[in-house]
């Protein structure tokens, strides 16, 4: 990216987006930016180093938009603390494991 800009106007420049482009709008950017430039599709010589400015401005803004919310942020309230350590039953190991039947079709009459 250009240096002695400010990281994330370089990194809109890059991915072509203006100021105001929410979360979705850059990470559809960047699909198809990396689509275009992926060295596999793009003959093009320069294609390894733009795919690679296209990777690191995304990683930029998603980890600045990211950083903007509250971590585990999923919408639920957390989980209330257990009072007592939670005692599971123990899963039978060993000769205790009975596996399913081996066979699925019975096998053709010997002749």
């Amino acid at each position: 990216m250009e240096a002695g800009r400010d990281p994330a106007t370089a990194a809109r420049r890059v991915l072509g987006l203006g100021p105001s482009a929410d979360l979705e709008q850059v990470t559809q950017a960047y699909r198809t930016l990396a689509r275009a430039w992926h060295p596999d599709t793009n003959p093009d010589p320069a294609a390894p180093a733009r795919l690679a400015q296209v990777v690191a401005a995304y990683r930029l803004l998603k980890h600045q938009a990211q950083a903007g919310t509250p971590p585990h942020d999923s919408g639920r309230a957390p989980a209330p603390a257990p009072t007592e350590p939670v005692h599971r039953p123990l899963r039978p190991r060993g000769a205790a494991v009975v596996a399913g039947p081996v066979r699925i079709h019975p096998l053709p009459p010997r002749d």
